[in-house]
C-alpha cells in the first residue's frame, strides 16, 4: 500500500468520524499502513490528557484494534492528504470562533495573523475564507493610497 491510496481514501472523508462505521471499506487497510509507517522512523509527541476521557477513548479505540497513536495518525493524515475537506469540516464546527476572529479581523482590531490564529487556521485559508465572504484584505486610507498601490502592482 502506498500514499496514493491512503491520500485517495482520506479525501472521500468530509469529517474525522472514521469510526462511525467500523466496516467502511478500506479502514482496515488503512489501519494497517499506518501500522507500517509507525514502524519506521517516528517522533514522539507528548500530550496531556484527562486519564478518564483518555482511558474511555482507548477502550472505544479498542473494540476496532486500534490505539490512540494510529487514530492520532490517522487524524493528521486526513488533516495533511485532505486539507481542503479538513478546512470545511473546520470552519463549520467552529463557526463562532471563526465569525469573530472576521469580526475583529473587519474592525481592523488585530492583524491577518492574529484573526487567521484566532479562527485556527493558516493565514492562507484565512485570507481564502475572506475572499469567499467578499472581505477584502486590503485597506487604504484614500483614493492616493490605492491609486500609488495600484500604479506599483
Amino acid at each position: 500500500m502506498d500514499n496514493r491510496f491512503a491520500k485517495e481514501w482520506l479525501e472521500k472523508w468530509d469529517n474525522p468520524n472514521f469510526f462511525a462505521d467500523p466496516h467502511r471499506e478500506g479502514l482496515e487497510d488503512m489501519h494497517q499502513y499506518i501500522q507500517e509507517e509507525l514502524r519506521g522512523e517516528t517522533v514522539t509527541i507528548e500530550v496531556e490528557f484527562d486519564p478518564v476521557a483518555l482511558a474511555k477513548f482507548e477502550k472505544y479505540l479498542a473494540t476496532f484494534g486500534w490505539t490512540v497513536e494510529e487514530a492520532a495518525n490517522l487524524y493528521l493524515m486526513w488533516c495533511a492528504f485532505a486539507p481542503d475537506r479538513f478546512r470545511e469540516w473546520h470552519i463549520k464546527t467552529n463557526k463562532e470562533m471563526i465569525d469573530s476572529a472576521i469580526s475583529f479581523y473587519e474592525k481592523k482590531e488585530y492583524s491577518l495573523g492574529y484573526c487567521a490564529a484566532v479562527a485556527g487556521l493558516d493565514k492562507e485559508s484565512f485570507i481564502k475564507l475572506l475572499g469567499e465572504r467578499q472581505i477584502s484584505i486590503y485597506s487604504f486610507d484614500d483614493k492616493e493610497e490605492f491609486n500609488e498601490e495600484l500604479k506599483n502592482s
